[in-house]
């Protein structure tokens, strides 16, 4: 099984710099959670959140807010 900071190195910062963007994760104290409201996905830090496409991407962020880490790249989506 792979650590986290491979499995990123070798997945998201191989991708070139068209194919992925940067997500600034919340900072704040608090409890750190992912929520489902109307309109899509929330991670939240206390009071503060970032948007997610999805509950998928929601649980990869909050991995690396419960690191410490202060924004991380993801993968751009793909147009169907």
């Amino acid at each position: 099984m792979k650590r986290i900071g491979r499995f990123y190195k070798e997945t998201v910062l191989s991708l070139p710099e068209d194919k992925r963007f940067e997500i600034k994760l919340p900072y704040g104290s608090g409890e750190i959670k992912i929520e489902k409201d109307l309109f899509g996905w929330k991670l939240y830090c206390g009071k503060k959140f970032v948007e997610c496409r999805s509950e998928e991407e929601a649980r990869y962020l909050k991995i690396f807010l419960e690191v410490g880490l202060s924004s991380v790249y993801v993968q751009k989506m793909k147009n169907i």
